[in-house]
């Protein structure tokens, strides 16, 4: 008999371990990748937004570059590339200028709220709103500004005629087609009332995963310790069911630190070519959200201590009590 509770506790272990480690997957996912606040402070600790910015300078004329190259239908000459060159770096930094770092972060945490409130089931389709209209000013008018303070053999490089930089400024301008508004569910689903079945599908299955989590596993611990009551005792009970939190706290906490220290080298390695950060900014987010996810086993492995310390206690209480 005493053999079958041992195996009926370790079984009981198993089941807390497991729902412990799914617990503790979810509660990382709602402080990190499901929050808010997460991207706000991993913005604010981390040089994304700033690296995404000169990503961005650095690339915009090599895409725009390519894409006249390939409307044109023929190869530029050595000249002609240096011109042109010239000619959309000047337009991509007074784009830069006008859409700054601050204004990149503001749009991001606006998307990033909107498409959480939409996994989150808290509204069922994307309504964010990206404005362009203000920063679109501003771009005219450096451009205009840009064009006119270049140096005359610059001027005459690149064929700008004398005093018609602001026609060439509206030209440019005509040319981008920067609307003043850009809607997430339009950008997102190709039209503002469906989304991709791929996309619904996915926010489905996430929606469904945060219920479980959620809630389940709270009745899983719950009964679990009733078990533990009846097998064991309560003093008995306490101990068991403690070490069982306690062990799925510290191997979750290993797990964070074995994914951090030699998973995450390894699928840098694959996916660096097709990332716009460096190793140190991938790094550094990576760090931010582990240091961002401890609390949580850490506390979790504190409740089970006390759950065990309270079985030591009751125990040494009954044996004192037994003895009188």
């Amino acid at each position: 008999m005493r053999r079958l509770k041992i195996f009926l506790l370790i079984l009981i272990s198993i089941f807390v371990v497991l729902s412990g480690w799914f617990y503790l997957a979810g509660m990382s996912a709602e402080r990190t990748v499901l929050s808010n606040s997460y991207y706000q402070d991993l913005t604010a600790e981390t040089d994304l937004v700033s690296t995404l910015h000169q990503e961005l300078r650095d690339s915009l004329p090599q895409m725009a570059l390519q894409d006249i190259t390939k409307e044109l239908e023929a190869d530029l000459t050595e000249q002609e590339k240096i011109f042109m060159e010239i000619g959309l770096q000047i337009i991509t930094d007074a784009f830069l200028q006008s859409f700054d770092e601050a204004w990149l972060e503001d749009q991001l945490l606006v998307v990033t709220d909107d498409v959480l409130a939409v996994i989150k089931g808290e509204q069922q389709t994307f309504t964010a709103v990206i404005n362009l209209r203000e920063n679109k000013e501003q771009f005219r008018e450096k451009l205009i500004n840009s064009l006119e303070t270049l140096p005359a053999e610059l001027t005459e490089m690149l064929d700008i005629p004398t005093a018609q930089t602001e026609q060439m400024a509206e030209q440019i301008l005509a040319e981008m087609d920067l609307p003043d508004q850009i809607y997430l569910a339009d950008l997102i689903a190709g039209n503002g009332d469906k989304m991709p079945r791929d996309l619904k599908n996915a926010v489905s299955a996430v929606q469904t995963t945060r219920g479980t989590y959620q809630y389940l596993p709270y009745f899983i611990f719950v009964l679990m310790l009733l078990l533990s009551f009846l097998l064991a005792g309560y003093a008995g009970g306490l101990k068991w069911f403690g070490g069982a939190v306690v062990f799925f706290s510290i191997t979750f906490l290993v797990g964070i630190q074995f994914s951090n220290t030699l998973i995450l080298p390894v699928v840098f390695s694959e996916i660096k070519n097709e990332l716009p950060f460096s190793p140190q900014l991938f790094y550094s987010a990576a760090d931010y959200t582990v240091s961002s996810v401890l609390i949580i086993p850490l506390f979790t492995a504190a409740v089970g201590l006390i759950f065990i310390f309270s079985g030591i206690i009751l125990g040494r209480a009954n044996q004192k009590a037994q003895a009188e």
